[in-house]
């Protein structure tokens, strides 16, 4: 998937951004979200976390993703913001 393949920035990110960039239009189609969350289940650290914190996945991807970035999070969310300072990421 073009998107995931630009945010994880595998082999093709750099031709893909430029070919996004370009465009004056990037529309995506409404299984956008579902492919997404296809596409991001091979990365197992989310899922791991969701049950063990009892938060959802789609939560536990944003926590993955800031530590395995070294990132801060920014959230709104009261309790992805606990769950995130209590593993030890930075918060905003």
């Amino acid at each position: 998937m073009l998107s995931i393949e630009i945010v994880v920035q595998r082999s093709q990110a750099t031709r893909l951004r430029c070919i996004v960039e370009d465009a004056d239009v990037a529309p995506a189609p409404d299984l956008f979200v579902a492919e997404v969350v296809n596409t991001m289940w091979k990365s197992p650290r989310s899922f791991l976390l969701a049950p063990t914190t009892r938060r959802p996945a789609y939560e536990m991807f944003y926590v993955a993703l800031a530590r395995r970035e070294d990132a801060t999070l920014p959230t709104t969310g009261l309790q992805l913001r606990k769950e995130a300072e209590r593993q030890g990421i930075r918060v905003a």
